[in-house]
């Protein structure tokens, strides 16, 4: 589990300083639907979450054929041009892979591998690392998408823990275990 942590550390570092660019003056606008469509033949996406945020940034969690799933997220500036990042968090017999970004818009993603996990989850509670506590109600599916409801953020806002409770409050994962 220490080596998880480590990686989802690492992978934390490179969203916080590739999400610089949605903390820019420029004017952003989340993705059109067919800018998303164009995104989703550029990259062969099987779409298994989408949202927008603020009106300013689309994220879209994926599967590939080849099993490996990961999230993209991007912008679109006054002229169409699309800032975009994609992150592929490989094939995984991990149970529960948490992505995201921690500056500007943070979120975080949230793959269920475990068809216990989805079938039993209820809610999550997302701790932030300013004190922020966030819960969310979870409908049965195994991709989810939450941003931080708090306000934008200028530095970096990380979670600290992440839990999915099932209806009667028991602990189905914990980030920190």
């Amino acid at each position: 589990m220490a080596a998880i942590r480590k990686l989802l550390s690492i992978i934390l570092s490179v969203f916080i300083l590739s999400a610089c660019t949605y903390t820019s003056n420029e004017k952003y606008s989340s993705l059109t639907d067919k800018q998303k469509e164009e995104v989703i033949q550029k990259y062969s996406f099987d779409i298994t979450a989408t949202k927008d945020i603020e009106g300013i940034m689309t994220v879209m969690m994926f599967k590939k054929n080849n099993g490996i799933q990961g999230y993209y997220y991007g912008s679109s500036n006054k002229k169409g041009e699309i800032t975009s990042q994609v992150f592929e968090f490989g094939k995984s017999e991990t149970p529960v892979i948490i992505g995201g970004v921690a500056t500007g818009l943070p979120f975080v993603t949230i793959s269920i591998n475990d068809e216990r996990i989805i079938q039993a989850a209820d809610h999550v509670i997302i701790d932030w690392e300013d004190g922020y506590s966030q819960e969310e109600k979870l409908n049965g599916q195994s991709h989810y998408i939450i941003p931080y409801n708090k306000e934008k953020v200028e530095t970096e806002i990380l979670y600290e823990n992440i839990t999915i409770f099932d209806n009667e409050n028991n602990g189905l994962f914990n980030s920190e275990e």
